[in-house]
């Protein structure tokens, strides 16, 4: 019969503490790369919050412009070349009334 080389009972308690630790400081380094990751989105999307809030106010502000009175007609006399009907019979009213 062979003799077996038997270990003795706490031999393999280096082993099971240098695994833990192996497994402790991967999990630690994996939490900061995905810590870091988070953050980096946090950041960007914080980022496009505020390009989207400016845009908003920016809108907003044309809105508001647009409500204006006689905005939408100026805007068609200026961009579309396109005249006031009544003003014109207004106008040549005015001529054959002096």
């Amino acid at each position: 019969m062979a003799t077996r080389d038997r270990r003795p009972p706490g031999s393999r308690l280096p082993v099971l503490i240098v695994f833990a630790l192996v497994s402790l400081t991967t999990a630690y380094i994996w939490t900061k790369v995905q810590m870091a990751k988070t953050l980096r989105q946090v950041e960007t999307a914080e980022a496009r919050i505020r390009t989207l809030e400016e845009e908003r106010d920016k809108l907003t502000a044309a809105i508001s412009m647009n409500k204006k009175p006689g905005a939408i007609r100026e805007r068609a006399q200026q961009e579309l070349g396109m005249i006031d009907p009544g003003a014109t019979q207004a106008k040549a009213a005015n001529v054959h009334a002096h």
